[in-house]
Formats: C-alpha cells, sequence, structure tokens
C-alpha cells in the first residue's frame, strides 16, 4: 500500500515537471513579456499545489514506511507490522496533512501573497526573495516539516542499523558479509536523504541570512531538489521490493 501511493505522489511530481517542461518551450523566446502573467496565473498556483503534494505526501510516507521497517526490526516478536486498517490510516493521513499543506497558501492569500508565483517554476523555495509574503510558511515546510522528516528518517536507519549488526554479531561472534551489505543499504538510503535535504535547507538559510546567490538558484534548487528526491523515492521503492 505504501508503496504504490508513493508511486503515485511520484507521478504527481512527473506532471509538474511536465508542466513546467511545456512552459519553458512555450515561453521560452517570451519570458520577460509573459513571466509577470504566468506567475500570477491559476495555471501556476495550480502547477505549484501539485508539485508541493507530491513532495509532502512522499515526506510523509517515507517516514511511516521507515517506521514501520523499524517495528519490524528493532520489536520483531510484538507483533509491531501494521495491520492493513493502520496502514490505510496512515496513507490517508499523508495525503490529507500532504495536501492540507500544499493548499493552506490558496486560502489564505491575503497574508501569504503569491506564494507559488514567487518565480516561474511555481515552486515556493523563496530563493531570491526570503522575505517576501509567504516567507514563513515556506521556512516552515522545508526547515520544519521536510527537514524533521529527514532527522526522523536518518536515527531510525541508524537505531535499525545499530539493532541488526549487535544482534547477528552476538549471535555469530562475528560481522558477516551479510552485514556488509545491510550496512551499505542502509548508509546509501540515509545519505540519499542526505544529498535531498541538507543543500535545500543550507542554500534556504543562506537566503534568510541575506546571503546573495545567483539568479539561477531558483532554477537549480528546484531541478536538484526534483531529481534527488524521485532518485531517493526509487531508490527506497528498490530496498523495499528487495526485501
Amino acid at each position: 500500500m505504501f508503496l504504490r501511493n508513493l508511486s503515485a505522489s511520484d507521478l504527481l511530481m512527473g506532471i509538474y515537471l511536465f508542466i513546467i517542461a511545456a512552459q519553458d518551450v512555450r515561453m521560452r523566446d517570451i519570458f520577460n513579456r509573459e513571466a509577470l502573467d504566468w506567475s500570477s496565473s491559476a495555471g501556476c498556483q495550480v502547477t505549484g499545489i501539485i508539485a508541493m503534494v507530491s513532495c509532502e505526501v512522499s515526506v510523509l510516507l517515507l517516514t511511516f514506511m521507515t517506521a514501520e521497517r523499524f517495528l519490524a526490526v528493532v520489536y520483531p516478536l510484538r507483533r509491531s507490522r501494521l495491520s492493513f486498517a493502520k496502514s490505510l490510516t496512515c496513507v490517508l493521513i499523508a495525503w490529507v496533512a500532504g495536501t492540507a499543506l500544499s493548499i493552506c497558501p490558496v486560502f489564505l492569500g491575503q497574508s501569504l501573497g503569491n506564494f507559488y508565483g514567487s518565480n516561474g517554476v511555481c515552486f515556493p523555495l523563496h530563493i531570491q526573495s526570503p522575505y517576501s509574503d509567504g516567507w514563513q510558511y515556506s521556512a516552515v515546510l522545508f526547515l520544519g516539516v521536510n527537514f524533521a522528516a529527514f532527522i526522523t528518517i536518518a536515527v531510525l536507519y541508524v537505531t535499525m542499523l545499530r539493532n541488526i549488526v549487535k544482534t547477528r554479531q552476538q549471535a555469530s561472534g562475528h560481522t558477516s558479509r551479510l552485514d556488509l551489505v545491510v550496512v551499505r543499504r542502509f548508509t546509501l538510503i540515509v545519505l540519499s536523504d542526505a544529498l535531498c535535504w541538507i543543500p535545500i535547507a543550507v542554500i534556504k538559510i543562506c537566503a534568510l541570512c541575506h546571503v546573495i546567490m545567483s539568479g539561477k538558484m531558483d532554477r537549480w534548487m528546484d531541478g536538484w531538489m526534483d531529481g534527488r528526491c524521485l532518485m531517493i523515492h526509487r531508490h527506497n521503492l528498490g530496498h523495499s521490493v528487495g526485501k
């Protein structure tokens, strides 16, 4: 269930990237004339919402998946596997919470301004104008919710790794080749998460500290995040299927 919904959230990111690519082709030679109309249009708002729903739902689903693995590995004898009903509840929470976080800026337009239209790719990183309308909400999402999720995932995976290695060493008295495979796989998962979120957090903090950055930073960060997050989802998908 988690994997199917994670795939669905990835599909939304693909739709977002397709829309942005189509707009890039359409406005390639006339962007200066069309930029304001596009960024303030309903299409840009919808595009940004699609991207944020994908991002937030994926983050929450990955956190739930990691928590489920943690319970199964660390407490294998306590019936810690989630039932279908509990899994469905977690999935619904992820979609409802992710959607709510994404559409709130639209309904709070007066206080958050043109939240999704702060740049041409309709993604609210607020790099070039870090203190424009809605910057607090953007900071909460990227430095609060998403980064907290990364820390949670990293801590749970490290705890699982230590538990697995300790248990097998106690059973066999030495570290086996399988242990090294587990260490490598878990390290790649945490490293992938870190490569996705740490650059975003660092650059977001730099922007809030008035560090001057290139005008291309929004597009670079948007492409970096989309590519890295999709890689993480595929990596976790492969890891889960392979278990």
